[in-house]
């Protein structure tokens, strides 16, 4: 099994949630205002 993190730094956490959420069809997990999850199965 290989297990993959990684981590990005942003001042617009919204257009990079939306960016990524729209390229991959995965919904984000926002646990906090400026922290987003994007889980792969």
């Amino acid at each position: 099994m290989n297990l993959v993190s990684m981590r990005m730094i942003t001042a617009n956490i919204e257009s990079l949630v939306d960016f990524y959420q729209q390229v991959t069809g995965i919904q984000a997990m926002r646990y906090t205002p400026d922290f987003a999850e994007l889980k792969a199965a």
